[in-house]
């Protein structure tokens, strides 16, 4: 029982790490930084591996580290999801920049 209670500990701590790294990736998207992709794709594949590695520690178990696999796997549709989101926050931005560019430029042309 106790050596379910330390991975089922573990296993919280590493999501919540996971969660501190998250919101620095937001807040930093938030602010339009290039280094919020990097850090994106960087969050994702640790997010992975540490999904990965927690489900193959769960997967023979039951009760309550079997719930735990069970939400392991909704993280991970979650996070395919959310990598879907982030393309399309990015394409938005980029298509709103472009724009604005172009207002600029055409300012510009007309008061030369």
């Amino acid at each position: 029982m106790e050596n379910k209670k330390h991975l089922a500990d573990g296993f919280v701590n590493g999501l919540r790490n996971f969660a501190n790294t998250l919101e620095q990736v937001q807040i930093e998207a938030s602010l339009g930084k290039a280094e919020a992709k990097d850090k994106w794709n960087e969050f994702n594949k640790n997010l992975k591996h540490f999904l990965h590695e927690s489900k193959m520690d769960l997967q023979n178990g039951t009760g309550v580290i079997g719930g735990l696999r069970t939400k392991a796997e909704s993280l991970e549709v979650q996070l395919e999801l959310g990598k879907a989101d982030l393309k399309e926050a990015i394409a938005e931005k980029k298509k709103k920049l472009n724009t604005t560019i172009q207002e600029i430029d055409f300012m510009l042309q007309e008061k030369l």
